[in-house]
């Protein structure tokens, strides 16, 4: 874990001027929240690593989860300027699909499945999982998570991040923040399959009035945060 600290924090997604060579120095310059999340990230997907039942890359759900982290992290503190709740935005979006890797390295036929009913019928991913399992990653993520202790605030982003417009709460959080950066993220990369499953909630964001917010948080999505 400590390795894969040290390799994430010296990665391009930090844009760090020099090499971090300690467990020290990155917990220094992350802060304690981010370096939990981080170690968490590791800890569940390193349990994965070199697994050929599962029906996705692993790595590009490293890096998709990395650049959500980070993209919501931003907007928080951007939109609402609270420092707590961008390091909640961040933890929330590094983990947001550990679902998927629950569901996939131990239902991988039908995680399969999934993806192709979902491609076939043009309708959301989370939608396809639901008319399958009965369920869907964010909830089965959101429901490990919360056994391992997580903020209940991170916990509920995780849960609503594709169905934000059932979270009672109409205030900018790390809610809104999880479900805009996933899609902005899934749009970066047009080879991933999802890219055309996972929609934006327009109806939500013209309810919180962040609409006009969008333009400029896709040009900071493509130039990275």
């Amino acid at each position: 874990m400590t390795a894969k600290v040290l390799q994430l924090v010296n990665s391009a997604a930090f844009g760090l001027q020099r090499d971090i060579s300690s467990p020290a120095e990155a917990i220094g310059h992350l802060g304690i929240e981010q370096t939990k999340a981080l170690v968490l990230m590791a800890h569940a997907f390193s349990s994965f690593e070199g697994n050929a039942d599962l029906p996705f890359s692993i790595e590009a759900l490293w890096r998709h989860s990395m650049g959500t982290g980070r993209l919501a992290q931003w907007m928080v503190r951007d939109v609402t300027g609270d420092l707590k709740l961008a390091e909640e935005a961040f933890t929330a979006g590094v983990l947001h699909d550990v679902g998927k890797l629950m569901l996939g390295a131990n239902l991988p036929q039908e995680y399969r499945g999934i993806f192709a009913r979902a491609r076939e019928r043009k309708i959301p991913f989370a939608t396809a999982e639901r008319a399958v399992l009965g369920t869907t990653h964010a909830e089965v993520g959101a429901c490990l998570l919360g056994t391992w202790g997580l903020p209940f605030g991170v916990i509920e982003a995780i849960a609503f991040h594709h169905t934000p417009s059932r979270h009672p709460s109409k205030v900018v959080g790390p809610v809104t923040a999880i479900h805009v950066a996933n899609v902005l993220e899934h749009e970066l990369r047009p080879t991933s399959e999802e890219m055309l499953l996972t929609n934006l909630d327009h109806e939500y964001l013209a309810q919180m009035r962040l609409e006009n917010f969008l333009d400029r948080w896709r040009e900071v999505c493509r130039g990275g945060v």
